[in-house]
């Protein structure tokens, strides 16, 4: 599919524009650490191969680096959008339909809605130092992906810590900041449908 791809200095600008800060020397350096820890899943075919960065990466790696913002170590982070991301991509599809454009109505996608509660006992452990060994091996927090409306007081109300993903408020300034490299209007629709069917890629 022709899906919207950029290198990866726009990809560090596409982040940067998302986290607030600078594509300077320290994003690329956190950019490049997830990257060893298997995020974006896609990976490279080759050693020392270049990635290509599309929605389905760029969400994938905001995401880490999110979740590393908000007190989650990066190692466990990266685990969790690795592992999980079947329950990530749902939110962050659904906090796209605003952006989608007439005539595509992402058929075929989960209902659920575009937040995503990561709690449970395990995150009390998840910001916590240790070797890398430790860190990658366990269980992770559990993952509740909710609709604001009907089920997050209860998926917060289940846990005694937790860290809510709000895909609104971070997935519409991706979008916006990636659209301006499609070469013709369908990419957007194909990369929407990448991020769509990255659920069941089984990658």
């Amino acid at each position: 599919m022709p899906q919207i791809f950029v290198p990866l200095s726009t990809a560090l600008e596409i982040m940067g524009s998302v986290l607030g800060v600078k594509a300077d020397t320290t994003l690329k350096s956190r950019v490049r650490a997830i990257t060893d820890m298997g995020v974006p899943r896609a990976g490279r075919d080759k050693a020392h191969q270049r990635l290509r960065y599309g929605l389905t990466e760029l969400s994938e790696m905001t995401l880490v680096l999110l979740l590393t913002d908000a007190g989650i170590a990066p190692s466990t982070a990266a685990r969790l959008v690795r592992e999980g991301w079947a329950d990530f991509a749902p939110a962050a599809f659904e906090a796209c339909r605003p952006l989608m454009p007439p005539g595509y109505s992402g058929t075929g996608a989960r209902s659920d809605g575009p937040i995503a509660v990561v709690g449970g006992a395990r995150l009390r452990e998840a910001g916590k130092q240790g070797t890398r060994r430790e860190r990658e091996v366990g269980e992770l927090p559990h993952v509740d992906t909710s609709t604001p409306e009907v089920r997050l007081g209860e998926a917060l109300g289940a846990a005694a810590i937790a860290v809510v993903v709000n895909a609104p408020a971070f997935m519409p300034t991706l979008v916006n900041a990636l659209v301006v490299h499609a070469v013709v209007p369908q990419d957007l629709v194909d990369s929407f449908i990448a991020l769509r069917d990255s659920e069941d890629d089984g990658r």
